[in-house]
């Protein structure tokens, strides 16, 4: 599946759950679904700058595709990042450079979010983003 297919597929999952409360309740359970990794990775280094919450990111390519482990310690937070996971996992630096997520707006996923998790969001998207520019510059 290309990013858009994964985006598009995670939309129709939101959209058939309906209101705000069961969206809210499945993004509850996928944070349950992340598992939490090694302490060594929960480090200063790999906190997001800009988050509310606390983010650890971990971003690696083998075999020319993406390796990215993320963790929060707010539950809605980490349900999010598994989304996130999901779409850019296993993708050549190639892809995530030229993909735009749009699925938190359109899956109903940003009205939970305050501007400033929004933003801290932003930043997580913003890093993975840098890692392929990284490797495709």
């Amino acid at each position: 599946m290309t990013i858009d297919e994964v985006q598009d597929s995670i939309i129709a999952d939101f959209k058939l759950i309906g209101d705000s409360f069961n969206r809210y309740t499945l993004l509850i359970e996928l944070s349950k679904e992340l598992p939490k990794p090694p302490d060594e990775m929960l480090t200063d280094d790999r906190l997001v700058k800009g988050c509310q919450s606390r983010v650890w990111l971990d971003i690696g390519y083998k075999d020319g595709l993406s390796v990215i482990t993320a963790y929060s310690d707010t539950l809605i937070i980490r349900g999010i990042l598994s989304l996130v996971l999901e779409v850019y996992n296993g993708r050549t630096p190639e892809e995530i450079r030229q993909s735009s997520l749009y699925f938190f707006e359109s899956a109903g996923i940003a009205e939970f979010l305050s501007e400033e998790r929004t933003k801290g969001m932003g930043q997580v998207i913003k890093t993975i983003m840098k890692s392929a520019d990284t490797l495709t510059s």
